[in-house]
């Protein structure tokens, strides 16, 4: 089992309201944890997929059903890894937290 932590989030964003602050906070996101993986929206614009598959987050792309499901998505996502911790935190409250 991994002693390192990883980071398990959602987002659904489809009018790009996250994009600006997600590009300023990207890499110290991706280099605070060594697995990230997100569960996104299937109304979330391209754009941000490709923002965070190209800072090394693991992307599944769910049909929008609820942030409940959302979050039951995420966990079953990160079922097949073995990490001693895991972090969750909707991806729009990281980013914001870290922008200011």
């Amino acid at each position: 089992m991994s002693k390192a932590v990883c980071l398990l989030s959602v987002i659904h964003d489809p009018k790009e309201k996250i994009i600006e602050d997600l590009r300023e906070v990207i890499h110290k996101i991706s280099v605070a944890y060594i697995d990230k993986l997100v569960c996104i929206s299937d109304q979330t614009t391209k754009e941000i997929v490709n923002l965070l598959e190209d800072a090394d987050f693991n992307v599944k792309i769910i049909p929008k059903q609820g942030a409940a499901n959302a979050r039951r998505s995420v966990v079953q996502f990160a079922s097949d890894r073995d990490y001693s911790h895991y972090h969750y935190c909707d991806l729009w409250r990281f980013v914001v937290v870290q922008a200011d």
